[in-house]
């Protein structure tokens, strides 16, 4: 894990600005962290493009696939503060994992993520990618189920 430029966490509060917006537009958090992680902005914010970087947030936002985005029913704006701390710790840990975005969302369980946004988003930005490179792995949850079970079985 690397320590961030300058640049790349201004691209993390860029990012967490367009996740802020969505949430005023009542967009799901679960749903729009995969249009996210899956666009081709995301992956060319990630690369640097200095076209794509000038951008404003509403531009940006624009070029979200939004095909497969969830709004919230009841008409009312999920919390505008998980949704930057989302967008900022993503594209966080892609940069200091060197994993472009939809890379974190193969490689992590972000709907179990997002779920424990009361504890992670305590944490500093590095211990975050800790946890997320510790508890959120899919894989390693998948063997430490298989282990589990294995473990039982032997005991009976």
């Amino acid at each position: 894990m690397h320590k961030l430029s300058y640049d790349e966490k201004a691209l993390c509060r860029k990012t967490g600005d367009v996740f802020e917006y969505a949430s005023t537009l009542k967009y799901n958090p679960f749903s729009f962290a995969k249009a996210w992680c899956s666009s081709t902005i995301s992956e060319q914010l990630y690369n640097l493009d200095c076209d794509k970087i000038a951008q404003g947030r509403k531009y940006i936002f624009n070029d979200v696939d939004k095909h497969s985005l969830v709004k919230n029913g009841t008409g009312t704006a999920y919390d505008a503060n998980l949704m930057y701390w989302l967008g900022y710790s993503l594209t966080y840990a892609s940069f200091s994992l060197h994993l472009p975005p939809r890379e974190i969302y193969k490689k992590y369980d972000i709907s179990k993520y997002i779920c424990s946004y009361d504890v992670l988003h305590t944490l500093s930005s590095s211990r975050m990618v800790e946890e997320l490179q510790n508890e959120y792995d899919i894989a390693n949850n998948i063997n430490d189920l298989i282990n589990s079970k294995l473990s039982k079985k032997d005991l009976s």
